[in-house]
């Protein structure tokens, strides 16, 4: 082995600019005192170590790896870079080297694992739906960079004639302000695609919904969950009390 690498460094002394002219013996007494080879030229800087010889940057399949372990790194930017067609370049990357990828619209999109990460908050805070108002819609709406959306409704129905009853419904939109009903969606009792799911069917029935988005709804910019009341009248004998979560994962 070490004679190979006695060979390897000669012929490295013979084609980099700068290193010709050393002897192999100080280039050996290199790769000796820094339990690497270290090599500088004109046109190529090559700086190999390790704490031994073989254990550098080579690394098992879920080999241990330490802070203080050496490592080769991908090269990013911060920063504008111009690359002309044909040739190489290192990847574009932010402040805190989360790696940026420009859309085709010419927006730049930051790649982070973290933005998987699941958010939850409420949706429609807790309100009475009975003579008026009578329906009621989340307030937070969100937008089409969640790969998931899920909404949670815990609904309490007083009914004394067996009259009054809920309808969930999904509304979607463009522009945050022109907004189109009827939005399929997944209900959680079966994961049946529907675009209306009636609630509180019953006497007094009370129910906790989930109801989540497909997958393909990212396309669309922006969501919101509505729930409307028939029946629910004043006086407290025929109304649904409603709270709404919503949970979203990037």
């Amino acid at each position: 082995m070490k004679k190979v690498l006695i060979t390897f460094l000669f012929m490295l002394g013979l084609m980099i600019p700068g290193a010709y002219g050393r002897t192999v013996n100080s280039i050996i007494q290199d790769y000796n005192s820094s339990a690497g080879v270290n090599v500088t030229g004109n046109a190529l800087d090559v700086n190999v170590t390790g704490s031994t010889a073989n254990d550098d940057v080579i690394y098992l399949d879920d080999a241990d790896w330490a802070a203080t372990d050496h490592h080769i790194l991908i090269g990013g930017l911060q920063g504008a870079n111009t690359i002309t067609t044909g040739d190489v370049g290192p990847v574009h990357v932010d402040a805190d080297g989360d790696l940026i990828v420009t859309g085709g619209g010419g927006t730049d999109i930051n790649v982070n694992i973290n933005d998987r990460a699941t958010s939850t908050g409420v949706a429609i805070a807790t309100v009475v739906l009975d003579d008026s108002p009578t329906s009621a819609t989340s307030t937070n709406t969100v937008d089409g960079d969640h790969a998931s959306v899920m909404w949670f409704f815990e609904l309490d129905e007083t009914d004394s004639g067996n009259d009054t009853s809920g309808a969930i419904t999904v509304d979607y939109s463009y522009d945050n302000s022109t907004w189109v009903t009827d939005m399929p969606f997944y209900r959680g009792s079966d994961g049946t695609i529907v675009v209306t799911l009636a609630v509180c069917a019953g006497v007094s029935k009370d129910e906790n919904v989930v109801i989540w988005l497909p997958a393909g709804a990212r396309a669309v910019p922006y969501v919101r969950t509505v729930i409307t009341a028939t029946g629910s009248a004043a006086g407290g004998d025929d109304q649904i009390e409603v709270t709404a979560y919503v949970a979203t994962q990037k």
